[in-house]
């Protein structure tokens, strides 16, 4: 009993840290592009596309959520080995690690590139206007 309500407990906190990730990348995302407005209007005038300015926009997530994962990896282990001491123990695989930190960086990359959605409202036309 006690281990399935620290396990319910562990989802909900999982699901908060989610919601305060897709909003942290949300107002970076926000941010850069107000910054780069004007870079990003002369890029979509020599050719690049909305989606491929969206994909570079959260490419720059990667390198640090990556360098976040592996830290994240590394302080876990012994606080697994605490929970197992006084909660219950927690059999975890190697395996489900790697995959466990290949779709946060998916999750990252996803929120950041869903994010970047406001380069689709800009246009060549309006910086030349303005």
């Amino acid at each position: 009993l006690f281990c399935i309500s620290f396990a319910a407990i562990s989802i909900g906190m999982m699901v908060i840290s989610g919601i305060i990730v897709v909003l942290m990348l949300a107002i970076l995302m926000a941010s850069t592009i107000r910054k780069q407005y004007r870079e990003l209007g002369i890029m979509k005038s020599l050719g690049y596309t909305s989606g491929e300015l969206m994909f570079q926009m959260a490419f720059r997530i990667i390198p640090v959520a990556l360098i976040a994962v592996v830290i994240g990896t590394i302080l876990s282990i012994p606080l697994m080995e605490v929970v197992g001491v006084f909660v219950c123990k927690i059999e975890v695989s190697a395996l489900r690690v790697a995959l466990m930190d290949m779709a946060i960086l998916v999750f990252c990359f996803l929120s950041a590139y869903l994010s970047a959605r406001r380069i689709k409202d800009i246009s060549a036309y309006e910086l030349i206007t303005e």
